[in-house]
């Protein structure tokens, strides 16, 4: 099952790190909403944006979250 959150761009120079840490936190929080309900299934993560900085990216991956970025379509 996906879980997902769409963002414009994550950029820790826009809003700095805590805007990108509260977007992955927000994911996470619609994982624990969705995940008892479905107990069953496998979450997967994943974060829509057109542009994610490496450190934010590397900040995911340890959060288990997909990145998919807009541009590489």
């Amino acid at each position: 099952m996906l879980v997902g959150e769409t963002k414009l761009q994550l950029d820790r120079r826009r809003g700095g790190r805590d805007a990108a840490v509260q977007v992955l936190e927000q994911l996470e929080r619609k994982v624990e909403a969705v995940q008892p309900l479905y107990p069953e299934r496998e979450v997967v993560r994943l974060l829509v944006t057109h542009y994610a900085r490496p450190v934010v990216q590397e900040e995911a991956q340890k959060r288990h979250v997909i990145i998919a970025q807009s541009f590489d379509w």
